[in-house]
Order: structure tokens, then C-alpha cells, then sequence
């Protein structure tokens, strides 16, 4: 099964189910395990698609434009499938799975300490073709008091499906206690 695909699925989130069971499906090596799994994920996709195009005519039939209103343009339903190129999009759902884990690890890791710590912007840097090492920076905000730095890593996996790999302990903590997305994500 497509781990995006399941991500997606896990948070409800209908416009990400359609788009990675999609991308799943045109894969060129599709496996025994995954055709045997998109028939299971089939009907859950087709459920988040009628879902898509029953709220896409209930938009529209309230959203009639005045007379001589000017067209709006269509917002895209899920903001990482707008991301440019396969390392933004994947960082996007990394984000969308983890942020939040972060800001609560940091929080429970300063009463720990007994230090405040602030959380820098998330990274991602190619480390070779389809993985990413991605950030996320950690840090005491008064080095004086102590703490160390705790940046989180984890290896994401880029294709067909989308893979977190925990590289150190404070991503594992994230991935295992944190994660939006955690019925499916890798530990």
C-alpha cells in the first residue's frame, strides 16, 4: 500500500487520498503486495473522490458569481500537491505529520531540562536520488543555562511512497509519540 496514500487516509484528508492512490496506481513496478493492497485501499479512494466532487458542486452552487464578477481562480485542495518538485511536496507532508509533534516535543523536552528551547526552520537536503535528510533545529534559547541541541532527523524515502526514517533519538521520540500521521509512518 502506498504509505502516502495511507498517511493521507489515516488524516482524512480526501484530496491526498485521490492523488496518491493515483500516483500509486500509474506506478511502472507495481508489486504483488500493493495490487493485492489497492484492492482494500480501492473503495476508500473512490469514497474520498465522491466526497471531492459532492463538495466541489455544493462550493459552486454557493459560490455563484455576482453577474459581471470577475472568474475566481481555484484554490488546489491539497497545499503540498501545489509544491513545486518532489523535494518540496515531500517536505510539505513530512511538516503536515510532524510540526506539530516537534513543538511538543521541544515543550516537554524544556520542562525536562528545565530550559526553553526554541524550534528553527525545517530543512531538506538530497542526499542521493529519491532521499532527503530532513531537519528540523532544536536548540536552548539561552545557551548559558544548558540543554544541547536536539535537531531531529529523519531519512525520507521518495517515490511511489513516501517513507520517514527516525535517524536519530529525538526523531524517533517525534515519530513514535508525535505523529499526525502515525498509522502508517515508518519507525
Amino acid at each position: 500500500m502506498s504509505r502516502a496514500t495511507s498517511v493521507c487516509v489515516a488524516v482524512k484528508d480526501d484530496p491526498c487520498v485521490v492523488t496518491h492512490f493515483n500516483l500509486a496506481n500509474k506506478a511502472k513496478d507495481l508489486s504483488l503486495r500493493w495490487l493485492i493492497l489497492r484492492d482494500e485501499l480501492k473503495p476508500l479512494a473512490e469514497q474520498s473522490a465522491a466526497r471531492l466532487r459532492e463538495r466541489g458542486r455544493s462550493q459552486q452552487a454557493n459560490a455563484a458569481p455576482a453577474p459581471g464578477a470577475a472568474p475566481q481562480k481555484e484554490v488546489p485542495q491539497d497545499p503540498c500537491a501545489a509544491e513545486k518538485g518532489e523535494e518540496q511536496q515531500a517536505l510539505c507532508v513530512v511538516k503536515r505529520c510532524l510540526d506539530e509533534g516537534t513543538v511538543l516535543y521541544a515543550r516537554e523536552l524544556g520542562e525536562q531540562n528545565h530550559v526553553e528551547y526554541q524550534l528553527g526552520d525545517w530543512r531538506a537536503k538530497t542526499v542521493s536520488a529519491g532521499k532527503l535528510l530532513v531537519t528540523r533545529p532544536i536548540s536552548p534559547k539561552d545557551r548559558e543555562k544548558g540543554g544541547g541541541q536536539h535537531d531531529a532527523l529523519w531519512l525520507v524515502t521518495v517515490g511511489d511512497q513516501l517513507v520517514m526514517h527516525p535517524s536519530n533519538l529525538e526523531a524517533k521520540q517525534i515519530s513514535l509519540q508525535h505523529n499526525r500521521c502515525t498509522a502508517r509512518a515508518s519507525r
